[in-house]
This record gives structure tokens, sequence and C-alpha cells, in this order.
């Protein structure tokens, strides 16, 4: 038997080119093995590119057939599914052009019907949409006229204090629709400058409408910077297809002198290195060695591509509910983290009213409840009974030490403050 784990499986599966050497491999899956393959493909929401990639070596019968037509089922409920999901925004995007307001199209809707070529192929959980900051009023009203919901009541300029896109724009039978002012959170402290983004931008027809799209370098940068900074645990091995297929479909056309160039603007330079780094190695994918070589930091350190390796192959192992909770427990742990680590007490001080009391709109959207409900108030005190369950046994292991503590001493007690300083490395 192929003595390898299922998530090495699937990403033999899921590296283009089907070579001899690849159909043997496979050929020597049992039944329980190709389960496992299946299993782990649906948590990293890869599957319907799974059956993409197994149809040429269906003839040769190394894949049994009860497995491609399990994988056929996935790929027709998605095709389905994005077929609805493109009907909905080509009404937006059509709404929004009637109203001379510009859009750029991020993420998924973007790979899936320009870059994947067919929108069966990827995954979508919502629709981001890029709009410029003056238009930004004008753009929710206009979703508003179609039928999107937005239960907060805070004013646009209030919200962004804090975000760097609205709040989720609801719809009963649709996707959410996030509408952004800039692809990337500003707390991240990345130097991205919007107009150079719209300046670069290209005009295509996305769901049948004419509008935009980042230039191929930004889309790359994009999306090497989104998987580092959700630690590579919340969307596992889909942004790493996003970005091989993102390097095939640009093959011609990518810049990577821009690339080197930008990444360095950007402050972004070491997610991008890992990123790629951990893409060639995963998928095989065709990254300059050069590159590779230009972007290395000076402090790299192998531990890192071993803590982002662990970090993708966990999410084999949980679904999407387990994802989303161990997300939040993870942006808990970079609290609690540097609370109980050497950071200068004035930086505790400024933590600890944030992470006990979050602002009422934070809660709201963790919580589903309205944001003037007198069950909001309520909420804080799940919150705190949830917090003091969570982290009093750590604290108080902490406690029990007695003496001035550093990293290695909260690694040692508490294995999840290894995220907080890969955070602190790649923003350093």
């Amino acid at each position: 038997m192929y003595q390898e784990q299922p998530t090495e499986w699937l990403l033999d599966c899921l590296r283009t080119g089907a070579t001899d050497e690849k159909a043997a491999r496979l050929g020597r899956l049992s039944g329980s093995d190709w389960s496992q393959v299946l299993d782990v493909a649906m948590r990293q929401t890869v599957a319907p590119l799974l059956y993409d990639r197994l149809k040429p070596l269906s003839s040769n019968g190394q894949v049994p057939s009860a497995v491609l037509l399990r994988l056929r089922d996935t790929y027709l409920v998605n095709a389905a599914r994005n077929m609805k999901i493109y009907h909905d925004l080509g009404q937006v995007l059509a709404a929004l052009r009637t109203e001379n307001i510009p859009v750029i199209v991020l993420k998924g809707a973007h790979l899936a019907e320009l870059v994947y070529g067919n929108v069966a192929l990827r995954t979508m959980g919502d629709l981001d949409l890029l709009v410029k900051k003056d238009a930004l009023a004008r753009a929710a009203a206009k979703l508003r006229e179609l039928g999107y919901a937005w239960e907060d009541r805070q004013g646009i300029e209030a919200f962004y204090a804090s975000m760097h896109h609205l709040p989720p724009f609801v719809r009963p039978g649709a996707a959410l629709i996030e509408i952004h002012r800039t692809i990337l959170d500003p707390l991240l402290g990345l130097n991205i400058e919007n107009d150079g983004l719209w300046e670069r931008s290209r005009a295509v027809v996305v769901a049948g409408v004419e509008t935009r799209v980042l230039s191929p370098e930004d889309l790359l940068l994009h999306l090497c910077v989104h998987a580092t900074y959700h630690s590579y645990s919340v969307h596992g091995l889909r942004p790493f297809c996003d970005i091989a297929q993102t390097l095939q479909h640009h093959l011609a056309d990518m810049d990577w002198g821009q690339v080197q160039l930008r990444a360095q603007q950007w402050g972004a330079k070491k997610g991008v290195h890992l990123t790629l780094l951990l893409l060639r190695g995963l998928l095989g994918a065709p990254v300059p060695e050069q590159v590779l070589a230009s972007l290395r930091p000076n402090d790299f350190d192998d531990k890192w591509e071993a803590f982002a390796c662990k970090q993708i192959h966990s999410m084999g192992d949980v679904g999407a509910k387990e994802r989303e909770v161990s997300w939040e427990r993870d942006c808990g742990s970079l609290k609690m983290a540097r609370l109980l680590g050497p950071s200068p007490l004035l930086s505790k001080m400024g933590i600890l009213p944030r992470a006990l009391f979050p602002s009422p709109r934070v809660m709201r959207l963790k919580y589903r409840v309205p944001l003037r409900s007198p069950r909001l108030y309520f909420c804080y005190l799940l919150r705190l009974c949830s917090l003091v369950r969570q982290y009093l046994p750590i604290a108080w292991r902490f406690v029990r030490r007695g003496r001035k503590r550093t990293l290695h001493d909260v690694r040692e007690i508490w294995p999840q403050a290894e995220l907080p300083e890969f955070y602190d490395w790649v923003r350093k």
C-alpha cells in the first residue's frame, strides 16, 4: 500500500500532468485509501477540482468508478450552485454599472470564471467586490434596492474605523456579498496603495457584465498574502490550487520583476516567499528559483515552512464549522499569548480591554443578534464565561511557574502560542 497520509495522496492527484509513475502510485491505493482521499478533498473544499484532475486517469482503471461517481456528483452540485451565484453577481454588477460605480471583482468570482475557465471547478462561499471609497454609500444603497439587507446601523465611516469592508449584505437564497474599500485589512500593517490597484486593474467580462479584475501580479500577491494571514489553516489547500492555476493561466504575461518589487513595497515579502515556497513543494508549481531567492528573508527559518505544512494538513482533519471555531480560537490565542508572554506592560494593558469587551458590532456579528437588542449585553456575559473556561487553566499554569517568561516558555506550556510568534515574524 502507498505509505503516505491522505493529504499527500490528495496532493498527488491535484498535481497537473498524468504520468505513468503517478498513475502507478495511485493504482496502489486501496478502497479505504480512496475513501480517505475523498473525505480530505471535501474538507479542503477542492473536490470539484479533484474530479477534473482524475478524469484523465479513469480510462485505465486507476481510479475506482465509485470514487469518480461521488466526485462527479460534487462537481455537478457545485456547478449548479455557482451558476446561481454568477446569475446573482451579474444582476449586482449590472446594477452598479448603471450607477457608474466602478467595481473590481475579487478572489473566487474572478478565479472560477476567468482563471479556472470553468465555474464548476472552484468552490465559493461569498462574493467580494472592491469599490472606491467615495462610491461606498451609493453601492450600499443599490444593493438594498436589489433586496440585500445590512442590519448594522452605523455609518459607513464609523464602520471603516475598524474594518476594511462593509458588513455582509444578505438576501434569502443568495450568496453573501462583501463590499471592500481595500483588499486586505489595514490592521495588518501592509502598505497597499489602492490607487495603484485600480490603475493596474484590467477590463474584463464577468457574469456577462463588463467590469474589472486585479492585474496578474496583484492577484498573485493578494492570494499569497491572504493565505498567509489566515495562517494557512482556514482555507487549506484551496488557495494553493488558486495560485497554481493563476500561474498556469498567466504563464506568458506574469511579470515576476513586478511581483518582487510590489511584495517589497507592500511589506509582504515574508508571506509571499513562504507561500510560493510551499506552493512549489505541495503542487510542483513553476515558481522561478531566482524569485524565491530574491524574496527569501534573512531571518527565514525552516520551522515556519514546517509550521505552515502542519496548519495545511490539519485542515484535512476537521470540517468547516470546526475550522471556523479553530480560527476564532487562533485569534484569541494571539491576544492570550501576548498577555502571558514577555510583552511590555503597556502593550498588555491595551490588549486586555479589547479582548474582554469587543465592540458591539463585533459582538453582533459573532452572536447573530441585532445591534440594538438588549440580548447583546447578555452576550458579553456569555463571552466572559467562555473566556474563563478556555483560558483560566492555562493562566494558572503560568502563575505557578512564578518567573519571567520567554516565548519559549509560552510555547512549552501552550503549543498554540506558536501562532502569534509566526505572525510576529511575518509582520516584522
